[in-house]
C-alpha cells in the first residue's frame, strides 16, 4: 500500500467521529446485506424443495416434459390399468379408484413424457431406489412457490411393473400408514391422506383425484 494512503487511513481512524461512522456502516451492512444472504443460502426454495422430497422418500412432481398423443382412448387406458389396480386393492387396501385416478393424473392418460420414456405411470421419484432411473425436469411447489428442478425418476420395463411398484411404494413407506392411507374408509379419505402424507406437492392433489374418480365412475373398480 502507498505510504501516503496508509497515513491518510491511519489519520482518519484516529478521529473518533470517523471511527463511529465506520462502525455504524459496518453494522448496517451486516444486518441488511450479510444476514439476508446467509438466510437465503440456508433456506432458498430449491434447497428446501429437494430436501423435503428426499425426506418423503419418493413423492411426485408435475413433469415438465411435452406429452405425446396417446394412441388409445381413456376407456382403454382404464381397462389396461384396472387389473393391476384391483389386485393392489385386494393386497394392500389402496382403493383401485385411487390408483386409477393417480395413474391418469400423473401420466396424462398414459401420454406424459415420463410414461412414454420410462413407463412410470405415477411420477414416483428414484430416491431410495436401486432400479432403473431416468432424469426429468419437474415442477414442485415449495412454501407456495413453484420451482423447476431436475430429478431422478423410477423407470420400468412395462406398466404392470409401475402399478406393482406403486403399491409397494405406498406400503413400504411408513409415512403413508402413519397418515391413515390404509385405514381410510372411502376413496375421498384416502385421497386426503395421500396429500397429507406428502405424496405430491400440489395443494389441490386430493381434490383432483376425487374429481377424476367421480367423473369416470372409477369407484366401480373398488371390489375386493
Amino acid at each position: 500500500m502507498n505510504p501516503k494512503t496508509a497515513y491518510k487511513i491511519y489519520k482518519a481512524l484516529s478521529d473518533e467521529k470517523t471511527r463511529g461512522r465506520i462502525i455504524t456502516i459496518s453494522i448496517a451492512l451486516f444486518f441488511f446485506i450479510f444476514i439476508p444472504i446467509a438466510y437465503f443460502v440456508e433456506n432458498n426454495p430449491v434447497a428446501l424443495g429437494i430436501k423435503a422430497i428426499k425426506n418423503i422418500g419418493g413423492s411426485v412432481g408435475d413433469i415438465n416434459v411435452k406429452s405425446v398423443k396417446a394412441n388409445f382412448s381413456e376407456e382403454q387406458f382404464f381397462k389396461n390399468v384396472s387389473v393391476g389396480a384391483m389386485e393392489g386393492y385386494k393386497n394392500s387396501g389402496v382403493f383401485a379408484s385411487i390408483t386409477l385416478a393417480q395413474a391418469k393424473l400423473e401420466s396424462g392418460t398414459g401420454s406424459s413424457g415420463l410414461t412414454t420414456r420410462a413407463n412410470n405411470l405415477f411420477g414416483i421419484k428414484a430416491y431410495n431406489w436401486a432400479g432403473k432411473t431416468t432424469s426429468m425436469m419437474t415442477n414442485e411447489q415449495v412454501q407456495g412457490i413453484v420451482i423447476t428442478i431436475s430429478a431422478p425418476f423410477r423407470a420400468y420395463d412395462n406398466w404392470e411393473e409401475s402399478i406393482q411398484d406403486h403399491t409397494s411404494f405406498l406400503t413400504d413407506n411408513k409415512r403413508y400408514a402413519q397418515y391413515g392411507v390404509f385405514t381410510a374408509k372411502t376413496y375421498s379419505e384416502q385421497a386426503q391422506a395421500l396429500q397429507n402424507a406428502g405424496y405430491a406437492t400440489d395443494v389441490n392433489y386430493s381434490r383432483l383425484l376425487v374429481t377424476i374418480i367421480k367423473q369416470y365412475n372409477l369407484d366401480k373398480y373398488d371390489i375386493k
